[in-house]
């Protein structure tokens, strides 16, 4: 009978850390256009201190390919942790 509870327990666990990552995900989105970082059409800009960056995205599920206005290309995935480019740079907010 313990066996059961330990099983169900871990089938929980999993869940609510499926459900945290899901959470983590729309955090991320939500941030990015809270931040005015993506725009509703399809525009972005990004800063840092020196300089600014427009150009395009476009969002398939967990994938965003934004294209600068110069014509750069970069696809970030999104993972538990937030975004990844192509290069394996993890991109982050400061």
């Amino acid at each position: 009978m313990g066996h059961r509870c330990a099983g169900r327990s871990r089938k929980s666990s999993a869940t609510a850390e499926a459900r945290a990552a899901i959470n983590r995900r729309r955090r991320a989105w939500r941030d990015l256009r809270r931040a005015g970082l993506l725009e509703p059409d399809g525009t972005y800009v990004l800063r840092n201190p020196t300089s600014e960056y427009r150009g395009t995205y476009t969002r398939d599920g967990q994938t965003l390919t934004i294209v600068s206005d110069k014509n750069v290309r970069a696809v970030l995935t999104l993972d538990a942790e937030g975004f990844v480019d192509n290069g394996g740079i993890r991109w982050t907010r400061r």
